[in-house]
């Protein structure tokens, strides 16, 4: 049997647990043997296989696949702001029809049963003051979400009475304005971040701070409801929220008060 074994084991060397490394230095006729066991040999070759692995997916696939992630997140953004802007029109489109429904009513080219559904108005209140008083006051809120900060709290994030309300809601929502009136100021603040200011041609003026991007522009005007911007997280921010303002002849007021309660000494957002 042991005959047998040993014959095996000439048919198939490589049956053997070991391998034997002969090294002869230079100049010396002494030479030297090492045995290695057969299963160190293949965690050598599995380790070195997975750092080579790994330095080739950190230098060449790794990179490519952030850009690849970046370039999406782009496309996103823009997606994101395209859509706002086609929301934005469908509103003004909406209205441009209730327009010419009423001029069409003023004009005579409705049947007298549609007439008598609602009455002629004057079309000064139907074209030269479309925005009624109560539309052009900024009233609710300009997005969906929490308000985690009311008007004229005093927390430790703020030495003054807070000016406006934070509203909590998720990165690049949309911000609508809460009344009609002009863009007057487009800016960047270091505080404040990106910030859109309307002035609603009455004393009042709606600010909307920390925004990720501004969709409209200095002087244009707006309807009330028209998207704004998308929200962000710009300027001192702790994550994604809204500062929205309200001031009154330059004073801060209570967004969410009819009367408008003013804080007494202006504070910081």
């Amino acid at each position: 049997m042991k005959n047998f074994k040993e014959y095996l084991k000439s048919l198939f060397p490589g049956s053997s647990k070991y391998i034997t490394v002969l090294v002869v230095p230079e100049g010396s006729e002494r030479m030297r043997t090492f045995r290695i066991k057969r299963a160190y040999i293949g965690w050598v070759f599995g380790i070195f296989a997975f750092l080579v692995a790994f330095f080739f997916s950190q230098f060449f696939v790794y990179p490519y696949f952030i850009k690849r992630i970046s370039s999406l997140g782009g496309n996103v953004a823009q997606l994101k702001i395209v859509r706002a802007k086609m929301s934005s029109l469908e509103g003004e489109l909406n209205d441009l029809r209730e327009l010419k429904r009423k001029l069409a009513i003023l004009m005579g080219l409705k049947n007298k049963s549609e007439n008598a559904q609602e009455p002629i108005l004057p079309l000064t209140s139907v074209f030269f003051n479309k925005e009624t008083d109560k539309e052009s006051i900024p009233s609710g809120l300009p997005a969906k979400g929490f308000v985690s900060t009311k008007f004229g709290d005093i927390t430790p994030f703020f030495k003054y009475p807070h000016t406006g309300v934070d509203i909590v809601l998720p990165r690049g929502s949309f911000v609508r304005s809460t009344a009609g009136g002009r863009v007057s100021k487009v800016y960047y603040d270091p505080s404040l971040g990106n910030t859109v200011e309307i002035d609603h041609k009455n004393g009042y003026v709606s600010r909307y701070c920390h925004l990720e991007k501004a969709l409209v522009s200095q002087g244009d005007e707006i309807i009330k409801g028209k998207i704004i911007g998308l929200s962000g997280s710009t300027g001192k921010s702790f994550g994604p929220h809204l500062h929205y303002e309200v001031l009154f002849e330059g004073t801060p007021v209570d967004p969410l008060s009819e009367g408008g309660t003013s804080v007494g000494k202006k504070g910081k957002e």
